[in-house]
């Protein structure tokens, strides 16, 4: 009889006749009363209708059929004689259909025998009045997807006398190994006392208890594991066992784990942010204060240092002017402690070296100081800060942390807008310095090839510049004085041919010998980029093989510049020669610039085409009718904005105020 059942056992046992099926038989033996063999699904046949087994246990491979035609078989019998298949075929199908079919199975494998006597067992003690069967209660406790273990409290050190299948895969022991054992052989080095300590005492006073214990597999690999705890009482109530759930937390204690080093570090970061927020708060509200107040650029450069220099963080600043020629940038101004620099050592910036790399992507770049200037400290850092405005680049500023403070992304972000801020502010200056007739650079320059030569090929004409106006898009306005008749669709067909990259484009006024052309060019284009470093076009000569170009620039680094811009549209740039200028102060002059800078993009236009066309001489070379259709306005509305542009030329002529 099965330990534990309420009533004797009978076992039908079907499998080929071999040696291993009198092996299982005798195992069969020991917790049934009778076993009964059979070879096959004929042999099961017969026995059925010779007495019906309470359970049969059949082999999966048999010789002529296989365990799904003994489940068949058993069916068309006694729908309520459990089966059990046990095989160790190689068929990973075989589960699934079993289970299909209605029966159980129990796969072979070194506790195959003990799970078969555990499933028997099951089946005996079966009580119909719960309405689930005591096999398929054992069923789901083995197949559970926790780990599930039983241990005997009725025993010394209260060993395990049960594991699931979850159990063995959370943990790579199998049940032989561990049934008979005290669970905490799963302990290590890193397992926490005090989760221990809290887990025995629920044992001892009988409680449930609920830990996450550090735990290692038997590889050695560590885990994080829930442990729950329940105990379970006789029908007299005294404790008898206690079960257990294992379940691996390992990836939600390391997303905790993750999270949490999440907060600490953002909270770092914060502070961190914090603290540059207030070392630099100063330095940028005294810099800003010393772009506004500075009147040149000599006293711009001091004072900027000045403020760098007394910024906690900061030991000292250099600033020096570009000097692409000679790939140096030489000093204007230094406070502090600058090592290997002082005011009158030039900063060597060759193609590709450290100040080149900062000028060309406009980036600052924190280097050792001996990567700039020799014999220096390599331990040393030094931030080299671009100084530039658009296209123009005006020099470098080279600022030099303290001992312990060193640079971080949020010195950098700093920096770079006081270096952007520095460039716009000098630009500033050099651009007032140039409307205010100080001393400027004039630039004659010649171009071969590029878009106007090739307008001047397509056309078949020599082009002069009349005016230049920028307009409030950044775009050009150029009128082109044409040494031969133009027509409109001529002009269009030419734009297209040279590559030139219009806005607008139309012919003025025509006449046998000669044409006013009117050609808007983008912001992009190369005379659009220049207006950018507060350089003017003064006059501009294009034939079909060059352009003959001359420009006022605002010193000597804006000219330098305007080098570059050219050079990369045309084939080749020559200059023909720079000087300096000093037009002397004329007031006069002053307003009506200002009087520009007051004029609509609609007036301006409307005032230089009249000038340009001679609309102003008499007769009149041209009518209103011919500038409003070349605007494609009415010639109501072309004359509203040029009485308009003349009201603000003249009252900026005539009033003092």
């Amino acid at each position: 009889m099965i330990e534990g059942a309420t009533g004797p056992i009978a076992v039908l046992y079907v499998g080929p006749d071999t040696a291993d099926r009198k092996a299982v038989a005798d195992e069969l033996g020991s917790v049934a009363t009778t076993v009964r063999l059979a070879d096959g699904v004929a042999g099961v046949r017969e026995a059925l209708a010779a007495a019906t087994p309470d359970v049969v246990v059949t082999e999966h491979d048999l010789p002529d059929g296989d365990a799904l035609s003994v489940i068949d078989a058993v069916g068309a019998v006694d729908a309520a004689v459990d089966t059990v298949v046990f095989t160790d075929a190689d068929d990973p199908g075989i589960t699934g259909r079993v289970f299909d079919a209605g029966a159980e199975f129990v796969p072979r494998r070194e506790d195959g025998a003990d799970r078969l006597r555990r499933r028997l067992r099951g089946i005996a003690a079966d009580d119909p009045s719960t309405g689930v069967s005591a096999a398929i209660k054992q069923r789901a406790i083995d197949e559970a997807p926790v780990g599930i273990t039983v241990a005997d409290v009725r025993v010394p050190d209260e060993p395990l006398v049960y594991v699931n299948d979850a159990f063995e895969r959370l943990t790579g022991y199998s049940a032989a190994d561990v049934v008979g054992r005290n669970c905490r052989f799963l302990q290590g080095p890193d397992t926490d006392p005090g989760s221990t300590a809290t887990l025995r005492e629920a044992i001892d006073e009988a409680e449930p208890a609920s830990v996450e214990l550090r735990n290692r597999r038997r590889d050695g690999e560590s885990f994080w594991n829930r442990v729950d705890v329940a105990p379970i009482h006789d029908d007299t109530g005294e404790l008898t066992h206690y079960v257990g759930f294992q379940t691996d937390v390992t990836r939600r204690r390391r997303a905790e784990a993750a999270a949490q080093r999440w907060a600490t570090e953002s909270r770092e970061e914060r502070r961190a942010v914090e603290h540059v927020l207030d070392r630099v708060e100063g330095l940028v509200t005294e810099v800003t204060e010393a772009l506004i107040e500075a009147g040149s650029r000599r006293a711009l450069e001091r004072a900027v240092c000045e403020c760098i220099a007394s910024t906690d963080g900061y030991d000292g600043a250099w600033i020096g002017a570009a000097d692409p020629p000679r790939e140096v940038v030489t000093a204007r101004a230094t406070a502090g402690t600058v090592p290997g620099l002082d005011a009158t050592r030039s900063l060597p910036m060759p193609a590709g070296g450290v100040v080149d790399r900062a000028v060309e992507t406009d980036a600052v770049v924190v280097e050792s100081v001996d990567a700039v200037v020799d014999g220096v400290d390599p331990d040393r850092k030094v931030a080299i800060v671009p100084v530039c405005y658009r296209e123009a680049v005006y020099g470098a500023v080279c600022v030099f942390p303290d001992e312990q403070a060193g640079f971080d992304s949020h010195d950098t972000t700093v920096l770079a807008s006081i270096g952007r801020a520095i460039g716009t502010a000098i630009n500033a200056i050099e651009s007032k310095r140039m409307a205010a007739t100080d001393g400027v650079v004039d630039v004659e320059m010649t171009a071969e090839g590029g878009a106007l030569s090739g307008l001047a090929a397509a056309l078949g004409c020599r082009l002069e510049t009349e005016g230049v106006t920028r307009r409030d898009d950044g775009s050009v306005l150029l009128f082109l004085r044409a040494d031969a008749a133009v027509a409109k669709e001529d002009l269009d067909a030419a734009i297209d041919d040279s590559a030139v990259d219009p806005v607008a484009t139309s012919a003025v006024v025509g006449g046998e010998a000669d044409s006013l052309v009117e050609v808007a060019l983008a912001a992009t284009s190369s005379l659009g980029r220049v207006n950018d470093l507060g350089v003017r076009l003064i006059g501009l000569e294009a034939n079909s093989a060059r352009v003959h170009l001359e420009f006022e620039a605002p010193g000597e680094p804006a000219a330098r510049s305007l080098l570059d811009v050219l050079s990369e549209r045309y084939d080749s740039v020559f200059i023909e020669r720079i000087r300096r200028l000093d037009r002397g102060r004329r007031p006069e002059w002053t307003r009506l610039r200002s009087a520009d800078e007051e004029l609509t993009d609609r007036q301006r236009t409307a005032l230089e085409k009249a000038y340009r066309a001679g609309f102003f001489e008499w007769p009149h070379a041209v009518s209103g009718d011919e500038l409003a259709d070349s605007m494609d306005i009415t010639r109501s509305t072309f004359h509203q904005h040029l009485r308009a542009a003349e009201r603000k030329v003249m009252g900026a002529f005539f009033d003092e105020e």
